[in-house]
Formats: C-alpha cells, structure tokens, sequence
C-alpha cells in the first residue's frame, strides 16, 4: 500500500513504481491528482483510490477522530515519527508560499507567529545531563573541541571513542573535562569493525545512562592524483567514514536519539584536487542523512570546510591549499558556532565554507548546483576561457607569447599561492616555487580550461619552468602558422629531449607505464 500525498508528477509516478503487483495505491491530495486511466496506463495491476479526507471528516467524524487519538497515542509513544515540517516565521510568509509553489517539497509547510528569523532569538542549545553521547573520532582535534563544548553546554557523560590510546596531551584535555564535571569514558575501538562498535554500545546500554546522540567525526586522509590512488589507499580513507557511519546507524537506529550528526568535507560538495577517496567516503555520509530522515530518524551532515588550528587537515596546511581554490578556513570558534546553530535547526544537509566568489566565475556557470548565485554574485576573472582566447586572437602574433607569459604566470601563481606573478622568474623551476604532483595537475587544468585544449597530465614535468611551458603552447596549440614569430630559439638539453621524446610515446603508454614515467622524471628533477 502506498498512502500519496505528493502532488507532483514525478513523485506519483514513483509511488506507483514501488508498489507491488496487486497492491493498492491511495491518493489523499487534492491538487494534480490522477485519474483512473492515467494510473491504469502506467500499472494496470495496481488498484486505484482517492480518498477525500474532508469529505471524510464530515460524514464520519467519529471514526477521524478515534484514528487521531491512536495517531496521537503512538507519537507520544515514539512508535510513530511525524512527518518533516518546513517552518517559516511570519516575516517570511513570502518565501513560504514560494517554497509550496514548488510543490516539490516532503511533509508540511508550517507559518509561526512564534519563530523569529533571528537566530540569536532561540533558546540555546542544550545537552541533557542524564544521557550519555557518543564522539566518534572523539581524542582528534575536532572531537576534542567539540566534547569540551558540549560539556559547557550541560552534557554530563561523554563516550570519546579512538583507534589509539590517548597520549599525555590527550589526557590532559580529558582530565580538564572532569574537572569541569563530566564523566568521560574512552573506549579504543575503530569505528569501522562491527563486533568492536557492538561492543560499546552494549557497554553504554548497560551503564544505565541512556545513549541520546552521535558525532561521527572520525575520518583520515590519503590525498594524491587519481591515477596515483589504489583501491588500499581507498579503503583506508572510506573505512571510517563508510562503514563507520553505517554501523553506527544500524547499531542506533531503535534508539531515541536526539541527534545523529556526521561530520562531512567541502570536498564532497565542491571538489577537491587529490581528494576523490576522501570526497566519495563523504558523499556517502551525506546520502546517509537523507536516508535516516526517510526512516523518520535524526540525521544531519555537514560539509565542514578547512578548519584552522585543529584536526588533521590543519595538520596537513589544508588552509594553504584552500586558499589557491578560492576558498577559506573555519575558525574553531567560527566552527562551535555553526554547529550550534544546525543542531538547533531542522536542515539535513548543510555546507560552511568560506568562499572567495572571484574565483569561482568557470565553476558557477559549469556546475547545476551553483548556477542559482550567477545572478546575485558579480565575479570579475580574466582567465575566462572564451574572454582570454579571444583577447589571444586579438593580439598580434609578434606579442602573443608576452600574453601567454603573463597568462601562465597569473595561472601559476593562483595554484602556488604567490601574490605577486610577475616575481615568478621565467627560467625558475616550478618545483623549486613549491609544487607537488597534485598542483602540477591544478595547473594542467586551469590550463586546459582557459585554452580550451587537451593537455598532457604529464605538462608540468615536461615543461618546468615558465619559459619551457610557453615554448610548447606556442607550438602545440597556438596557431600554427604564428608559431614561427613566436617560438624563441633555445638550446635543448639532452634532458629536454628526452622528454619531448617520452611526451610524443605518451599516448601508446598504459596507466601503469604513464605512472613510472611521471615517478621517473619527478625524480630527475628533484636531482637536479
């Protein structure tokens, strides 16, 4: 049986293209309602009905409210979940009867009188003395920052749960948590082996204090180059985050939690160079909190950008890399804050990310998920593909290769995080400026994008220095028939010609052999 009261198209198809063959389909809406021949054309082994509840109500009122009172009953039990309530206060009646025009939405459309658009008019956020929460990744940076907060924020018993013991430093902040009067349990365990997570959460369930949320904030890293990623490297980063958050929710799922937050990456929302283990891994959590709200249960992740201070990407100058992709950090403050305010709020999926608009002109217009912020942000970029190429086309041939000097520099130094691009001698190795295989591919593409050609994974490594990177547009992608006036005239090492050599062979090579031979000449320019 499927009870329907979406009223789109595309969501009663989909109704009926999960009931079973005999099954009953029931229609309680009153807008874009099916009729029978539409139905039958579509499952003709599907019995048909729509019901009007008003209707209903009126001539049988008895019957409504004996099937109310039992609604009732069972959702002050918590037998039942209610369905998802989109609230609007009075001050943006406007933008609620916008959302409903959509008609896209799940659950209801609530307008308060009572609910302030001010967040700082909530009640603040509070955690309940007598519950026990659980902190995945709980001895890390994050966990720690966050079990001292909610410590100050009435939480009374905290299970902080790691895959190492705690060493003095740790210890340290563990002990300024009691002090300040919570009990914290520490349970060495990784989050991503059923039998040990069955384990702690029978310890919990037998401690008597009753399990009342979740922060999953376990996770690792193992960035590089897809073509230099392994299916190992893949299961070391997705384990915490994949298997982890499942065993957590299966291990949880009959419990009545108040919260259930999973702790997700920019990187699974925007993209990250070098990432994608650690973008998929995260992308699963975010589907997981769809998921658990479906089941009527709590769920909400966040796609945390680079926080500065704590965790393991700070660790790593995660606030470096983001910075040359048009992005920010996150204080850890700045991090309390918006946690605060999510946990407070009813959102499922949320991103806090610092974001420099100028930078990100290409990937608002290519990208459905930031095309909406076209017309409201105003970005200014002058390495537009079209803009750039037009302008190349414009110049005269004898002062083309002064553009693409000055274009290659701007592009260099947006991915090495230089201030200053004519400081960038022409003859200077890239390496020898900071760049690493995952820049080296950064720089490929912005390349790539602003030239609207194919370029070689291996470009950097072949043309290390801005004088060499020209030389080779010039005669490879400019027009051919400037390429006389704008080639200069160098003399070629035994190296270069190597190179140029092993390039032309590059495309009869298979992914195993292209990797040894980007190994072999990161090594040759390291020893020289």
């Amino acid at each position: 049986i499927v009870l329907n009261s979406l009223t789109s198209g595309e969501f009663i198809s989909k109704g009926l293209s999960v009931v079973s063959s005999g099954g009953r389909f029931v229609e309680i809406s009153k807008r874009g309602v099916w009729d029978s021949s539409q139905v039958a054309a579509v499952r003709p082994d599907v019995s048909y009905f729509v019901v009007d509840l008003v209707k209903e109500s009126i001539e049988q009122p008895g019957l409504i409210n004996s099937m109310l009172q039992g609604l009732k009953d069972k959702l002050s039990n918590g037998l039942l979940q209610p369905p998802p309530i989109k609230v609007f206060p009075l001050e943006e009646v406007i933008d609620a009867f916008r959302y409903m025009q959509q008609a896209k939405h799940i659950g209801k459309i609530v307008v308060s009188q009572t609910q302030l658009a001010d967040a700082r008019t909530k009640k603040p956020l509070s955690f309940r003395s007598g519950a026990s929460y659980l902190i995945t990744g709980g001895m890390g940076g994050l966990g720690l920052l966050v079990a001292n907060w909610m410590v100050s924020k009435g939480a009374k018993h905290l299970v902080l749960l790691g895959r190492r013991s705690p060493d003095d430093a740790i210890r340290k902040k563990i002990t300024e948590l009691e002090m300040a009067g919570a009990s914290v349990v520490v349970e060495k365990a990784d989050v991503s082996d059923l039998e040990s997570m069955t384990r702690v959460l029978h310890k919990i369930e037998q401690s008597n204090i009753p399990l009342a949320g979740v922060i999953h904030s376990a996770g690792m890293l193992s960035d590089g180059v897809l073509q230099n990623q392994s299916w190992s490297s893949f299961e070391q980063v997705m384990a915490p985050k994949v298997q982890g958050a499942w065993h957590l929710h299966q291990l949880t799922q009959n419990q009545p939690l108040d919260f259930f937050v999973l702790f997700s990456s920019a990187a699974s929302l925007l993209g990250s160079p070098g990432q994608g283990n650690h973008s998929a891994a995260n992308g699963f959590l975010d589907g997981l909190a769809h998921y658990r709200r479906t089941m009527g249960l709590p769920g909400l992740s966040i796609h945390w950008g680079a926080v500065s201070q704590v965790g393991e990407a700070a660790e790593r100058g995660a606030d470096m890399r983001v910075s040359k992709q048009g992005m920010g950090v996150i204080s850890p403050t700045q991090v309390l804050e918006s946690l605060e305010l999510l946990m407070s709020g009813e959102d499922v999926e949320v991103g806090v990310v610092p974001l420099e608009w100028s930078g990100w002109q290409e990937r608002l217009a290519q990208w459905p998920f930031l095309a909406d912020w076209q017309e409201t942000i105003q970005t200014t970029s002058e390495t537009s593909k079209s803009e750039f190429l037009l302008k190349l086309e414009a110049t005269a041939p004898n002062e083309r290769r002064s553009l693409l000097v000055a274009h290659v520099r701007r592009q260099l130094a947006l991915v090495l995080g230089i201030n200053n691009p004519e400081s960038i001698a022409l003859a200077t190795g890239f390496f020898d400026l900071g760049m690493d295989s995952l820049s080296s591919v950064e720089l490929r593409n912005k390349l790539q994008s602003s030239l609207d050609c194919s370029l070689p994974s291996s470009l950097a490594f072949d043309y290390p220095t801005v004088e060499k990177l020209v030389d080779y547009l010039v005669k490879y992608v400019v027009a051919q028939e400037s390429s006389d006036t704008l080639v200069t005239k160098s003399t070629e090492t035994k190296n270069d010609q190597k190179q140029e050599k092993l390039l032309t062979n590059t495309k009869e090579l298979s992914e195993e052999q292209l990797e040894e031979l980007i190994n072999q000449e990161f090594s040759l320019l390291i020893d020289e």
